[in-house]
């Protein structure tokens, strides 16, 4: 392996801007290769404005600094925040074997752009080079291809103040590479075949690579309006190659969802209109829309100016982001929401030329999708069995940052909702454990939760490894 150098990356970023930008290779519909890495951005970015760059270049980073050549196949428009939360997916090139502790994106410099839900759009600064640790780090077997999801842990974006006012836009992030086993929600999964105990299907949005969905009898497996079946051989038997899919579990890096929740969906070759609600009107259930960007077949094409339409949802699917039914009524000016719709017309008046669309399905986009699900590295210092309560200290000279500040100490939470873990030393394995096997002192500690204090964390997971 070899350093990326920064110089001879400027070089191949002025050959990007000669050659017009991005490129779609990466989206090939070939299986995954033996040694791929595929990488799952989430996009939730406390903020719900779209924030995209011009992604150069890509290096893994190895446990002496070194770094692999560039692995990026083609120059690409990298989305790192989405309003819809939808994640965003790079198949790198084939990767040597080894132990990887960092990802490195490499941006185009005044590449970077920032869309309001209003439609107005403003530049963005940013490191040329950002580097994201990997929780535990990433080992890649040549054999195999390998899967990390990395997310934000703060919110990247923020104002310059110029003059006590708001002047230029800055993205300044705090990423990792989530632990294995990372939860997630991925979308138009296509093209369903299932064998025994899980599904293979294709994902769109992660470059059309193929991942697997393990079935477990826990799992709950619903229609299209969230209705569950009353079995797995239910669902599988109603399932079609033409279906859709929406996962919820813990992806592995294997490439392995162990789901917890499967929903079939509308085939992903619909587009879809994403925007804010301008205006209701509840006499004939419709409302004003403005539209920023459509998606269909896992690629989301932002419009140059945004377009103003009537969306008609008398007969819609009206659900929030969790698939929960909701009524009409739900619906109010000012909120995010992706439309599918069954045909498209120009109306009259009042509104001569507007376009029209009916609607089959409204999905109200709230906050939660662009609400931020840290994770931090630290060590443990001692357990309060009493109140549920782990106190964390740095390791080495690594920080424990909470909301961009960083603190000496924390406190985590943990309820009996907690998944507490350990992964062993030798062979990788995670077992379950609870509260009072964990080893002040010694223990290395993963913590998956919420901010709910200056120096507090209420933790949805825990995963434990003697240092």
């Amino acid at each position: 392996m070899r350093k990326l150098s920064l110089p001879g990356v400027l070089i191949s970023l002025s050959l990007v801007a000669c050659s017009g930008g991005s490129s779609t290779s990466n989206a090939s519909a070939a299986p995954n290769a033996p040694a791929e890495v595929l990488v799952v951005v989430e996009t939730r970015a406390g903020s719900d404005a779209l924030v995209q760059f011009q992604l150069a270049g890509a290096t893994l980073e190895g446990p002496a600094g070194q770094q692999t050549d560039n692995l990026l196949p083609a120059s690409t428009v990298l989305t790192v925040g989405d309003p819809t939360g939808e994640p965003f997916g790079l198949r790198l090139n084939p990767t040597p074997s080894g132990n990887y502790i960092a990802l490195h994106l490499i941006l185009v410099p005044d590449s970077g752009i920032v869309i309001s839900p209003d439609g107005t759009s403003q530049s963005v600064t940013s490191p040329i080079d950002v580097r994201i640790p990997i929780s535990e780090g990433l080992q890649h077997d040549q054999q195999s291809a390998s899967w990390l999801v990395v997310g934000h842990d703060s919110a990247p974006l923020s104002s310059v103040l110029l003059g006590g006012q708001p002047g230029s836009l800055i993205w300044t992030p705090t990423m990792t590479g989530r632990l294995d086993g990372a939860n997630v929600q991925l979308g138009e999964l296509r093209f369903p075949v299932s064998n025994q105990n899980a599904i293979a299907a294709t994902a769109a949005t992660i470059g059309d690579a193929t991942i697997e969905l393990g079935t477990s009898p826990a799992c709950i497996f619903e229609d299209e309006t969230a209705t569950p079946y009353a079995s797995q051989a239910a669902f599988v038997a109603a399932l079609s190659i033409d279906d859709d899919l929406v996962a919820t579990g813990d992806l592995h890096r294997n490439g392995r969802i162990e789901a917890t929740r499967i929903r079939r969906s509308s085939g992903s070759n619909e587009v879809r209109l994403i925007g804010t609600i301008l205006s209701i009107d509840a006499a004939t259930s419709s409302f004003t829309m403005q539209v920023m960007a459509t998606r269909q077949n896992g690629n989301q094409v932002q419009l140059a100016t945004p377009e103003t339409a009537i969306i008609r949802a008398a007969n819609a699917t009206i659900e929030l982001s969790s698939s929960t039914q909701a009524s009409f009524a739900t619906l109010m000016a000012g909120q995010s929401v992706k439309v599918k719709w069954l045909s498209k017309s120009l109306s009259q008046s009042p509104s001569n030329g507007t376009p029209q669309y009916i609607a089959r399905e409204v999905e109200l986009l709230s906050g939660s999708n662009t609400a931020i699900h840290p994770e931090w590295e630290a060590r443990v210092q001692s357990v309060d069995l009493a109140n549920q309560v782990i106190v964390v200290v740095p390791r080495n000279n690594d920080l424990i940052l909470i909301n961009g500040v960083s603190v000496n100490q924390a406190e985590v939470l943990v309820s009996n909702t907690t998944m507490i873990e350990r992964r062993e030393n030798q062979g990788g394995s995670n077992s379950s454990i609870t509260l009072a096997q964990i080893q002040p002192g010694t223990d290395r500690i993963w913590i998956r939760g919420t901010v709910v204090g200056s120096a507090l964390i209420s933790a949805t997971r825990v995963r434990v490894r003697e240092d």
